[in-house]
């Protein structure tokens, strides 16, 4: 982790250490993730940008969803000490002019910004208490948290090295060493390694945790400082033991029942022999403690010092592993403690025993903390999540391979439900920005390794999309249709229900749904009862993933789905009002008829359609379905044939439906649904009828869910062609049957809509479809509750359920400011951002060359001109300036973007300079100047742009 330093930290001086730990990458940063806008993120301290991306990580590993903890009582707690990039480069350089400069280099705004983005509704601090900060953020997050000032808190602490003098300096103090090694507890302990460093954890209540590596037990901070009032990193082993005397006097625990103490150990040896002593004397009376520092493993994270303690013992728990600490070889002569074993350095990685842990947090300046942490382990039991069908798992992220990482992640380990579980929960709602969507369904083999049967990536707009649900009727039944899905509890418990109603009429439904032989769909009753509960089935699915419609629409029969998906009808009603349909249908004597899709529309039928048959049902503009005798069905597709019109005859066991040859149906069905539906109900908006013609919605008949309307449902045409013009273009189409009947159809008539069918005639694994239907609808902008599929979690999670921020993947695409090193020398440069929308720039709608709007020339020497009067600290209006060899490449033209961004650069020691454009636009010059009111010296360095 300690490694040699970047080259902007790099500098030849006898007390600048050679090594730091570092942090990759700090100049990047998704800023529209955050919505930070572009010019301030350019001027926002590198930490800042870090510790928003930590901040939704550590949001993420815990399972928990931005969104549910937006506008909440969600404090945030930020430790910050030395600035070495702000106050150097950004703040106080006179060549940067911004007003972004204000809140990008505010300390303040660590935390603040954080609040911002979740929308919280507590307190939002940035403290400096030097090393201590980020402990001291903890304590004062539990202390919140405790006395119900927050909720949740998000609690970190940041610290980059940019400024190779702050080391010097330090170095000078003697807090640094040279040699790369943080040598805790040593003897020759000379100083410690740098570290950059930006961590954040999120604090809940125990009880609202989903996942949880250890308990805050208690936490408290002091002032007190050394003798004489002298600032110094060495604290005197009486004032610690007197604060650790106080802080255990205030709690139940013992120091004896304190199992490892994470040390704040800076390396030098006379304040970690100092720190030893107080251990000693507190917690290694009677016992033996182990001891360590993550200080030796990574170098100080000083302001983060605290955070990085407090992570590494949440590793040590999660793991059970209590890792190693370097670089101890010489105890200190005066702790007999070390030698007599009263006091263990952790050398060599070994086994944690979960039980109470204390970490030490010291400061120069006077504030000091201790934090007691309870470990908490709750065992993996397997048995308890044993899922019956497959794992569907959606994941969103900023873009398509940040989705396809998580996937790839899961596709290559062991399943494990609790981990699965946390993901369910964090994408249960939308992620405001995530660009891309996907999911997996995972299984396992008979070898009991993961296998994959679907995955899919996409780009996601955002949009969202009115939901529309869709029943189909007679025709979507096959055999076995229902047989995998009895394997969803949701749907087997909705089977159950419908059993429990039919079981005493003599209906086996268990054996509709699952027989393979296709006879038992000459019995047309069985085809009515089927398709009604596998409806009933797939829509409790859906209203238990919480994918509620906007409207509903059903195609003949299927109305019955749109009186239960309302709430119109029961389960129980729903199947009954089926099972009496086809009841009647197969105790009336009727003559024989067919039935047929044909592929004309309703109005292209008509002109040629016998007088002896109907036309069942409008479908589109190009299908129909026609209904009667079933001779002259014959007839008439024997003449459709010899037109080349497309026919399929169906299977209706030779019943004339939706024909005036069902008439005699009527009467009696309708008596049976008074018995079902004795009660009317008022039919919402939601609900368009195809039973009814538009312009009849608004007659009685129209208005309520009663056996009268199904009953006119049965008897009269479908007019689903001319409802299905209401579907919105954008619409999501979800089609709910044993098979998507009207697919081809709504296809054609609806291209840019997203037609999702649920189930598919003989698929191999209707299971395996459904779920993938899901994930789909997740693609398209829905939020499954996806967890109601699957055995209940308990929650927190067991202990070693596997880390999940390290999923986490950023739109890195574009580099921000980095430091600039040798502040002295660097050239006057200015990034110039305008619209034809900006006062002062107004003046260019009107200006046009051949017709074209371009950003005329003289504006650009001005930007020139303003620019060099910036860099010399006189207003450019006192400054002369002549301009030679001139030479543009090219035009701005101002309407092709909405801003348009230029360049200016201006190079020292050089007479060449150029302008940078949009649309590969150069400007190329030579320039001199002469004296203004301010007097330059036309000696001084010649300029050029660049």
């Amino acid at each position: 982790m300690v490694e040699p330093n970047r080259p902007q930290m790099s500098l030849k001086h006898p007390d600048m250490p050679k090594f730091m730990g570092k942090i990759n990458e700090y100049y990047k940063f998704d800023n529209h993730f955050f919505k930070v806008p572009y010019r301030q993120t350019k001027f926002m301290e590198p930490y800042n940008r870090k510790l928003l991306e930590e901040a939704y990580s550590a949001i993420f590993d815990a399972g928990v969803n931005p969104a549910s903890i937006s506008s909440g009582k969600i404090g945030v707690f930020i430790g910050s000490s030395f600035s070495d990039q702000s106050t150097c480069e950004y703040l106080y350089n006179k060549n940067i002019h911004s007003p972004y400069k204000v809140t990008g280099c505010s300390k303040g705004m660590l935390s603040n910004r954080i609040s911002y983005w979740i929308d919280g509704k507590a307190m939002s601090y940035t403290i400096d208490a030097d090393t201590a900060s980020s402990t001291v953020c903890l304590t004062q997050a539990y202390k919140a948290i405790r006395n119900g000032l927050c909720d949740a808190a998000i609690v970190g602490g940041c610290n980059h090295c940019l400024n190779p003098m702050l080391s010097v300096s330090m170095r000078r103090a003697g807090l640094l060493t040279l040699d790369g090694k943080t040598k805790c507890f040593d003897k020759n302990g000379d100083g410690y390694v740098r570290s950059e460093a930006c961590g954040t954890i999120f604090l809940q209540r125990a009880k609202d945790a989903k996942r949880i590596y250890c308990e805050v037990y208690y936490a408290k901070e002091k002032f007190f400082m050394s003798p004489g009032g002298v600032m110094s990193i060495v604290h005197q082993p009486e004032d610690l033991e007197k604060f650790l005397y106080e802080f255990y006097n205030e709690i139940d625990i013992s120091p004896d029942m304190v199992e490892y103490i994470e040390a704040n150990a800076v390396g030098i040896a006379e304040a970690d022999s100092n720190e030893l002593q107080a251990i000693a004397n507190i917690f290694a009376k009677n016992k033996s403690i182990k001891i360590g520092s993550v200080k030796s493993n990574m170098g100080h994270g000083e302001a983060a010092s605290g955070i990085c303690s407090l992570i590494k013992i949440c590793l040590a728990n999660h793991t059970g592993i209590q890792p190693a600490n370097l670089h101890y070889h010489d105890p200190p002569d005066n702790i007999t403690a070390l030698k007599d074993g009263r006091i263990q350095v952790v050398t060599n990685n070994m086994p944690l025993n979960r039980g109470y842990v204390a970490l030490n947090s010291f400061s120069f300046g006077g504030s000091n903390a201790h934090v007691l942490l309870k470990n908490i382990y709750k065992p993996k039991d397997k048995r308890k999540s044993i899922s019956p069908i497959p794992h569907l798992v959606l994941a969103s992220a900023r873009t398509e391979s940040g989705v396809k990482k998580i996937i790839n992640y899961l596709k290559n380990k062991p399943i494990d439900p609790e981990e699965i579980a946390l993901l369910h929960n964090f994408y249960s709602t939308d992620v405001s920005g995530h660009a891309a969507k996907g999911y997996v369904i995972l299984d396992t083999d008979k070898n009991d390794k993961t296998i994959t049967s679907s995955e899919s990536t996409q780009l996601y707009n955002g949009a969202k999309r009115p939901v529309w649900f869709l029943y189909s009727g007679m025709g979507s039944q096959w055999a076995s249709m229902g047989a995998s899905l009895m394997r969803i509890p949701i749907f087997a418990a909705a089977v159950q229900r419908c059993c429990k109603v039919l079981e005493p009429k003599g209906v086996d439904i268990i054996r509709i749904l699952t027989e393979p032989d296709e006879t038992i769909f000459d019995n047309i009753m069985n085809s009515f009862i089927g398709i009604a509960v596998v409806q009933i089935g797939l829509t409790d699915v859906l209203k238990e993933l919480e994918i509620v419609p906007d409207n509903v629409i059903g195609h003949s029969v299927g109305e019955l789905g749109c009186a239960y998906a309302l709430g119109c009808l029961t389960a129980e009603e729903m199947v009954l009002a089926g099972y009496y349909r086809g009841l009647i249908s197969v105790e009336e004597k009727l003559p024989k008829g067919a039935m047929a899709a044909v592929g004309l529309g309703y109005k292209d039928v008509l002109p040629i359609c016998p007088p002896e048959i109907d036309i069942a049902c409008h479908n589109s503009s190009a299908s129909c379905t026609i209904s009667g005798p079933c001779e002259d069905v014959m007839k008439f597709i024997v003449e459709l044939k010899s037109r080349d019109v497309f026919f399929k005859e169906l299977r209706t066991s030779n019943i004339a439906y939706h024909s005036r040859y069902v008439a005699k149906l009527g009467d009696m069905f309708r008596s049976k649904l008074e018995d079902i539906v004795p009660i009317n109900k008022l039919r919402t908006n939601k609900w368009l009828s195809t039973s009814i013609l538009p312009q009849n919605w608004d007659k009685p008949e129209a208005q309520y869910c009663s056996a009268e309307y199904f009953n006119n449902n049965f008897l009269s045409s479908v007019y689903f062609e001319e409802v299905a013009t209401m579907i919105p273009s954008n619409a999501i189409v979800i089609e709910i049957a044993p098979h998507g009947l009207l697919q081809s159809i709504l296809k054609s008539s609806h291209e840019s809509c997203i037609h999702v069918p649920l189930a598919k005639r003989n698929h191999h694994d209707s299971l395996g479809f459904l779920l993938d239907a899901i994930g789909k609808l997740y693609e398209a902008g829905l939020t499954p509750k996806i967890d109601a599929l699957y055995p209940k979690v308990t929650f927190p999670v067991s202990t070693k359920t596997p880390i999940l921020s390290h999923l986490v993947e950023w739109e890195h695409s574009e580099d921000w400011l980095k430091s600039g090193g040798a502040y002295d020398n660097i050239a006057p440069s200015r990034e110039v951002i305008f619209s034809v929308h900006d006062d002062e720039w107004s003046f260019m709608k009107e200006h046009a060359r051949d017709g074209i709007p371009v950003v005329p020339e003289a504006a650009i020497l001005f930007l020139v001109w303003e620019e060099l009067g910036n860099s010399h600290g006189v207003e450019y209006n006192k400054l002369s300036i002549g301009f030679t060899n001139v030479e543009f490449h090219g035009t701005i033209n101002h309407l092709q973007e909405d801003l348009i961004n230029i360049n200016v650069n201006i190079m020292r020691g050089s007479e060449k300079f150029e302008v940078g454009g949009p649309d590969k636009f150069k400007l190329s010059m030579k320039m001199g100047y002469g004296s203004g009111e301010a007097s330059l010296n036309t000696d001084n360095t010649l300029i050029g742009l660049l």
